[in-house]
């Protein structure tokens, strides 16, 4: 329920050229979509109005737009023609968001952290009625405060405290299959005389226990911050995944504040020992590096591993049969210190996860080749854009994993060949987006786009 060119040029200069043999037979209609590396790929003598654009021919047009709108969906046709705003800012500080399946209907629904509080938006899309908004009050309970922290007094007649949600991440850690809702407090007034309370409550993080009525959460403590130093997370990022593969869902928390000497950010990764129930945490150094780590089984065991990516470096933690193991010294990849965000797939086509890494201020991202035992190969630099968000999807339906990034305005694409080599960004979402996420929201079998910028986050609904 609850619960992103080295040799191979040449092939593609030969079936581009295949293609251009057999135009005398073809209709222009067929040329649309074929594969190409120039406009001559295209048939410029025979068909003027076709150009190569990311890799492949298209009619009467400069941007990866052409062709939209006609209910033909043909290869490298990405088009973004809807748009379904999941959060309107309006002076409100949007903090973070988590997917999930909130009410059972098998469609994805927004979790969001907000400066005004949590909120859930119900995922109608599929009939055309868009998001339907549902307000959570957060608050914590006197029972809920004397459990966590029984060091310190707390009044029994304590009224609940309300708080402000700052990292989410969703995940059934309870007993009953719902999704439950994790977060950290970052909003926080409290009266003088309870100021006793103020530090250790954002030094924790808290679990809104979901009853199976969407809306309805109880809020209680989930973990004391072992591993991160007693620092506070209220900035911080949550990733919820079942990392050893027995059936409950771990965490990682991403960072902390700052440490004082160093300036580097702190992360951990607790094992659940049962649903909702955490052991003591694995310390992750993180660098300076802020980004959501990457989860997925590299190397086939069935466990997943973690990667960190913290210019200058992105950390490969292995785990070995479900456990990390601290005398395992995580795999290094060298990354330019712009490096920010990352993300995982098949871009070679060969079966095995690739980890494409994006940069800040170097127009290009690098695509580490997967070994399939959770190491990766040297770097190839690809162009791209000044990389603020990076997806991998594949988003035009050929087959081959496209690049989708952001450079925090416009959302581009680069189509990819299964090669080692993707097509030049392409513009297609000309509006806000610092984040980008690839998800189908409309049920379409289709993948979409999810924007996060400018206080806003937006669903740009793919219609070839």
């Amino acid at each position: 329920m609850w619960g992103a060119t080295v040799n191979d040029r040449r092939g593609l200069r030969i079936l581009a050229a295949a293609a251009l043999v057999a135009f005398s037979c073809f209709s222009a209609d067929a040329v649309e979509g074929l594969p190409c590396s120039s406009d001559d790929g295209c048939g410029a003598d025979q068909f003027d109005e076709f150009v190569c654009v990311a890799g492949y021919c298209r009619a009467n047009g400069t941007d990866a737009l052409a062709g939209c709108g006609d209910d033909d969906r043909v290869q490298g046709e990405y088009c973004f023609d809807d748009e379904v705003t999941v959060f309107d800012g309006m002076g409100v500080d949007l903090r973070g968001f988590a997917l999930a399946d909130v009410d059972g209907d098998d469609d994805t629904d927004v979790v969001l952290s907000t400066e005004g509080g949590l909120q859930l938006r119900i995922n109608d899309v599929p009939s055309g009625a868009g998001f339907t908004e549902v307000a959570i009050e957060l608050e914590i309970e006197a029972e809920a405060l004397a459990t966590a922290f029984p060091e310190i007094d707390v009044p029994d007649e304590l009224l609940p405290i309300p708080v402000g949600p700052g990292a989410i991440a969703t995940g059934a850690l309870g007993d009953n299959g719902f999704p439950d809702a994790v977060f950290s407090v970052r909003g926080l007034e409290l009266p003088p005389i309870l100021e006793p309370l103020a530090a250790p409550i954002v030094t924790h993080l808290w679990v809104g226990r979901n009853s199976g009525t969407v809306g309805d959460l109880t809020v209680s403590p989930l973990l004391v911050t072992q591993g991160l130093g007693g620092k506070s997370i209220a900035h911080g990022g949550i990733v919820l995944a079942d990392v050893d593969a027995d059936g409950d869902d771990d965490m990682l928390v991403v960072y902390a504040e700052p440490d004082d000497q160093t300036g580097d950010t702190l992360g951990a990764m607790f094992i659940a020992s049962a649903p909702g129930e955490f052991a003591e945490g694995y310390e992750i150094s993180t660098g300076g590096g802020k980004s959501l780590p990457l989860v997925a089984d590299l190397d086939g065991d069935g466990d997943l591993e973690v990667v960190v990516i913290s210019g200058p470096h992105a950390h490969a933690a292995i785990l070995n049969d479900g456990l990390l193991d601290a005398s395992i010294a995580p795999a290094l990849l060298d990354l330019d210190s712009e490096a920010n965000n990352g993300a995982l797939g098949d871009i070679d086509g060969d079966g095995v996860l690739d980890l494409v890494v994006g940069y800040m201020n170097a127009e290009r991202v690098d695509l580490f080749l997967g070994a399939g035992d959770g190491t990766f190969g040297d770097a190839i630099a690809l162009p791209s854009v000044d990389v603020e968000g990076l997806a991998i999807a594949d988003l035009d339906g050929d087959g081959h994993q496209d690049l989708v990034v952001s450079d925090g305005n416009s959302v581009f694409v680069q189509a990819g060949f299964s090669t080692t080599a993707v097509g030049a960004p392409v513009e297609v979402i000309g509006s806000d987006a610092r984040f980008v996420l690839t998800l189908d929201i409309n049920g379409d079998a289709v993948p979409d786009v999810l924007g996060e910028g400018g206080g806003r986050a937006r669903f740009f609904v793919a219609n070839p």
